[in-house]
């Protein structure tokens, strides 16, 4: 319009909000630009002149739109440091300003350490350089990219990460780091991949105090100064075990758990694929049984802690001439059967390879044999409940203290009481008729072998003669038996106290009645000094 009126009609002009800026992805980047961002917030439109600009940028650049929530850009060449990221929908007037987009160094990677790395992945690969960010690595935006493949890295420091290699095949690949996930460098620094391989480790454990014997089996032409390293130790020398065998000792290590052997040269590393363990120290809280015969074969459970399963775990009794194999059952608990040994306490020792042992605090004993010579008395009652004195030498004391003595009386086990060291008494249980063989145990586990027997008597009441009387008692009767009876037999009427008895036949007694208070019928029972027959 002029101001005589409207001159032109037909254009049209669109007012839009204020543009919001609510973030910006990724956050940082390069000083030399080139970062494409993806810039949330609210209120866009899809323009030709829709444009982002980066503070004080000399120059704003176009926008991408992608929805009314996100446009796209790329950033431009700016100095170092954190930029407001305003936009605008007509390339003059901008908006935002409280979402900052942060130029950072270029990165770049100057040398890799080590130059020759497992093929097999997993060696951790310090990467020299310049302009490593630790803003990156919290935000989880810095990564290496090995050959083809991206890992995130660890910030050491502005001139070096650490990046695990990646399972590939054996040459040569690139190293490159990216300190915003996108833009990575381009100095084409390489790593060689070996497939020179560890086969075993033996042993594959030890404690964490290291200098354990390692012997390391390789496969491939072993160079003629080789070292070995375990994890991330420094590595140490190795000496000559064979043709392709090498020893060496094992570094200490602060924490416990695996970590990656490897053989290596004045060149860098020749070998990967075998693994060794760091365990802590083995505890030794107790052994059960704690003592056994000095001849030894005593199956002894041994309690402590960190326990692992392995063909190398050992049991040691102070100073045996050998340690014995253990069986693993958890990892508080192993097994193991005691060596001959001189008698006395012994600590208990336990090795997870066989050369380093730990414990100490716990004590096995060593004691005499025990041994049976006889019984008394040979013959008792088959229906149970007769004291046995069992006759021999070494019976402990210690060993009933600790509820370890015991009696096997034919295939039935009771407690001892015991009377020296060359008695202990056991009542003997119900059972058939006939001879069994009598045995003594000081822990509970290992018993005598001496087959001394006793003999089970079973006697049976088959008559009663008269079978009847007044309370008053005194009546003669004469009581019939099948079984052997034994020398002294007293009779017993009832409740009443038993009264003795004198032979009447092979198989007959006679005793008198005793008096009873009331009449009716009442139970006849024949006793011998050992009990009821």
């Amino acid at each position: 319009s002029s101001f005589h009126g409207v001159l032109s009609s037909g254009g049209s002009f669109y007012f839009h909000g204020v543009l919001s800026v609510s973030g910006v992805a990724p956050p940082l980047g390069p000083e030399r630009g080139g970062t494409r961002v993806t810039v949330l917030g609210g209120g866009f439109r899809d323009a030709y002149t829709l444009r982002c600009r980066f503070e004080n940028a000399s120059s704003a650049v176009l926008a991408r739109y992608v929805d009314e929530a996100q446009v796209e850009c790329v950033t431009p060449l700016h100095s170092l440091g954190a930029k407001r990221v305003l936009v605008s929908m007509n390339a003059q007037q901008y908006s935002g300003g409280s979402v900052w987009y942060t130029y950072e160094a270029s990165a770049a990677v100057s040398w890799v350490s080590p130059s020759v790395v497992l093929a097999e992945g997993g060696t951790p690969l310090t990467v020299h350089g310049s302009g490593f960010s630790l803003a990156s690595e919290s935000l989880g935006l810095l990564v290496c990219r090995i050959g083809g493949v991206v890992r995130r890295a660890r910030w050491a420091s502005a001139q070096a990460v650490v990046c695990n290699s990646t399972r590939s095949e054996a040459g040569e690949v690139r190293v490159e780091v990216s300190t915003n996930g996108r833009e990575y460098t381009s100095d084409g620094v390489r790593v060689r991949l070996s497939s020179v391989r560890v086969l075993d480790v033996q042993p594959w454990s030890g404690p964490t105090v290291g200098s354990t014997v390692v012997s390391v089996r390789g496969r491939g032409t072993l160079p003629g100064s080789v070292r070995c390293q375990f994890g991330e130790s420094a590595p140490a020398w190795a000496w000559r075990g064979g043709a392709s065998r090498v020893r060496c000792w094992s570094s200490s290590s602060a924490v416990t758990g695996w970590v990656g052997v490897q053989l290596s040269s004045f060149h860098g590393v020749l070998s990967s694929g075998g693994s060794f363990y760091f365990h802590g120290v083995l505890s030794v809280s107790g052994v059960a049984p704690p003592l056994g015969p000095e001849r030894g074969g005593t199956r002894v459970t041994v309690l402590g802690g960190g326990f692992r399963d392995a063909y190398t775990l050992r049991c040691r009794f102070e100073n045996a001439s050998s340690a014995v194999l253990a069986r693993y059952v958890d990892e508080a608990q192993v097994e193991c059967v005691t060596p001959l040994h001189s008698l006395g306490a012994k600590r208990v020792l336990v090795s997870m390879n066989a050369q380093q042992y730990s414990g100490g605090s716990v004590w096995y004993t060593y004691e005499a044999s025990a041994a049976v010579s006889w019984v008394s008395p040979s013959v008792v009652l088959a229906e149970g409940g007769t004291p046995l004195t069992v006759h021999g030498s070494g019976f402990s004391l210690a060993s009933e203290s600790l509820g370890l003595l015991v009696c096997r009386i034919g295939g039935v086990v009771r407690r001892a009481r015991w009377a020296s060291a060359q008695a202990v008494v056991c009542n003997s249980t119900r059972s058939e008729a006939g001879e069994v063989r009598v045995e003594v145990s000081t822990n509970g586990r290992e018993y005598t072998s001496d087959g001394v027997r006793v003999r089970l008597s079973s006697v049976r009441v088959l008559d009663v003669q008269p079978w009847s009387g007044p309370t008053v008692g005194s009546t003669v009767v004469s009581v019939r038996g099948r079984g052997t009876l034994p020398g002294s037999v007293r009779c017993q009427f009832g409740e009443s106290a038993p009264a003795w008895a004198w032979r009447g036949g092979a198989s007959r007694v006679r005793c008198w009645s005793s008096s009873s208070a009331v009449t009716g019928w009442v139970g006849v029972q024949l006793s011998s000094f050992h009990g009821v027959l």
